[in-house]
């Protein structure tokens, strides 16, 4: 729950699941602070799959959930340094991203 701290009133938010409303309704929901969940589409499980294997590929024989108390601080943070842009800008990121909108 949310208070108005103007009027002191209590404005309740309504999380919204797997919502079947039109863009606009939507748009004018989430603009009044309302939340949307949406279970997993094909095109966000295959983006989830493909960043896992280039985290995987990064990080070697290390287990990726637990490498940054394996490593040297600089030598995480190297390894984070170049996984990040390759990933942002990979094309099939960008085909995966696109899947999902």
């Amino acid at each position: 729950m949310v208070v108005d701290l103007v009027s002191g009133g209590a404005q309740v938010n309504t999380v919204y699941f797997d919502s079947s409303m039109t863009d606009d309704q939507r748009r004018q929901e989430i603009f009044r602070g309302q939340l949307f969940v949406y279970s997993a589409r094909p095109g966000a499980l295959a983006l989830c799959q493909f960043a896992r294997g280039l985290i995987e590929e990064a990080f070697g024989n290390l287990d990726p959930e637990i490498a940054q108390h394996s490593l040297p601080v600089e030598e995480y943070a190297a390894v984070l340094g170049k996984l990040k842009p390759a990933f942002i800008h990979h094309p099939e990121s960008k085909r995966h991203i696109q899947q999902i909108f």
